[in-house]
């Protein structure tokens, strides 16, 4: 292990993750490598729905794939180039869409199913794509936004015929040449996937996993927190569970050592990971080591510096924006080739628009982001760190003083010069704590530039995405609204 540590360069003050050779061929493209690695083990399970228990091979699942491969030109005129937008819950057919457009050299463009009118109307017609595919509970909002656009693509639905639209199973009809399928362009290394179109639920992941054995996990701090209060976790069993991968947000120590007492398994831990989707995957992961707060070192076979507003690279304790070199990145925003040019510099670097910063052991630490730093007479106040005070002090994880509130977001509401610090936040069913509390508990331990001087709402929920992160332009765009009608 010790030969896997990160390399400092003093020259470029920048930290080199360990140059590994390539697990497979970096010139073959996804569909062709998927094409291969679904044929190596056809008995294996590649997925269990947890819906309906269904369980599909890798032989299933490879067939499926390349017929949708085959079915999308030869049936619907969608071509290698094209793109197909997919809003759907993950059900058992989702894999093989995706896998055969992979194949066929059909671009995706994956939205949210539970978006708003407005987010389709934006991504949609920036886009432009030839087919859409949806669950049918989708399709009058989706025609909506397509008579909003007067553009008019194919719709392709998950499950039962609804008229004018094709169907799923119309493209899975076998085709006879499946073994001939030429090609154009968690599956490879041959796990299966437990899928399910619910939404998330504490009650829901302690039963898939202790119904499937899961080994592997990953959750976001918000539902680790939801996890470690519900009242099963004491009886649940864990033992199968090796790895619990969370990402997304800030992790407290307290909460990552108060759920691995529930993880029996002797190499079982809890892994704070970092990672962005411009970057296509972990960046940084504390797989090797950890320290309270940090996201870890950085990854094998990347490179990662932070520098000041003069793009001049920090030494270490000093805070700066985080950037990202390697050599699979993204290659750009659709259709925003000004956007892009925001992000990548000419050298291959990645803007990620968090501050952050590194200490002398190589370990990262995120502050907050770039565009959410509020500033309040000339200093900065990260809103990232004024939730980790105020979940320190009043949250549900252990470490708490007063065990009152479950999830919190601050947000900056510009006032005469200034970014005024709003805290919503969601309280626990048995907690009276008053929103005047939170002010002067956070004024006890902040410097005075910091305080809640946008004051406190509590609300009934949060807004969170598909993936149980907070969504933070909704949040800011309720703290807004808050504030205004109460002042």
């Amino acid at each position: 292990m010790a030969n896997c540590r990160a390399v400092f360069d003093v020259m470029s003050k920048s930290w080199h993750g360990t140059p590994l050779p390539p697990l497979y061929n970096p010139h073959q493209s996804l569909g062709e490598l998927l094409f291969r690695a679904l044929q190596r083990a056809p008995t294996h399970i590649a997925q269990i729905s947890a819906d309906t228990g269904r369980m599909v091979t890798f032989r299933e699942l490879f067939f499926w794939s390349v017929r949708i491969a085959q079915s999308l030109p030869a049936k619907c005129g969608v071509v290698p180039g094209d793109i197909i937008a997919v809003a759907v819950r993950n059900g058992e057919k989702v894999a093989p869409l995706v896998f055969g457009c992979f194949m066929a050299n059909i671009v995706i463009n994956a939205l949210d199913p539970s978006f708003r009118v407005e987010d389709y109307d934006h991504l949609i017609g920036l886009v432009r794509p030839k087919m859409v595919v949806c669950d049918p509970d989708l399709i009058p909002v989706l025609r909506l936004v397509f008579a909003q656009l007067s553009f008019q693509p194919q719709l392709l639905v998950m499950g039962a015929l609804v008229d004018g639209c094709i169907a799923i199973d119309d493209l899975l009809q076998p085709t006879g040449n499946e073994k001939n399928f030429t090609l154009l362009v968690g599956t490879m290394s041959g796990a299966t996937r437990i899928i399910t179109r619910d939404p998330w639920s504490t009650g829901l992941t302690l039963d898939l996993i202790e119904r499937y054995r899961v080994t592997i996990l990953f959750l976001p701090p918000p539902h680790l927190n939801q996890m470690l209060v519900n009242g099963m976790i004491g009886i649940a069993d864990f033992s199968s569970v090796r790895q619990l991968l969370t990402g997304g947000g800030p992790l407290p120590d307290e909460v990552k050592r108060s759920m691995e007492r529930y993880l029996t398994h002797p190499e079982a831990a809890v892994l704070p990971c970092f990672g962005l989707t411009e970057f296509c995957g972990v960046s940084m992961d504390t797989a090797r080591r950890y320290k309270p707060d940090s996201v870890g070192e950085v990854s094998p076979c990347v490179e990662a510096k932070i520098v000041g507003e003069d793009d001049m690279p920090l030494d270490s304790d000093q805070e700066g924006e985080l950037l990202l070199r390697s050599d699979f990145m993204f290659l750009g925003y659709y259709g925003n080739p000004s956007a892009t040019s925001e992000v990548l510099d000419p050298d291959g670097w990645l803007r990620t628009g968090d501050i952050a910063r590194y200490d002398a052991d190589g370990m990262f630490y995120i502050v907050s982001r770039k565009k959410e730093i509020m500033k309040y007479g000339g200093y900065q106040v990260s809103p990232l760190e004024l939730e980790q005070t105020i979940f320190r002090l009043f949250g549900e994880g252990v470490g708490s003083h007063t065990r009152a509130l479950r999830l919190v977001c601050v947000a900056g509401v510009h006032e005469r010069g200034n970014d005024l610090p709003v805290t919503l936040a969601v309280r626990l069913a048995s907690a009276s704590i008053s929103e005047q509390e939170i002010v002067d508990g956070v004024a006890d331990v902040v410097a005075d530039y910091k305080r809640l001087r946008g004051g406190v709402f509590f609300v009934d929920h949060l807004p969170l995405t598909s993936s149980g992160k907070i969504a933070r332009k909704r949040c800011h765009d309720l703290a807004l609204q808050l504030y205004k009608e109460r002042k």
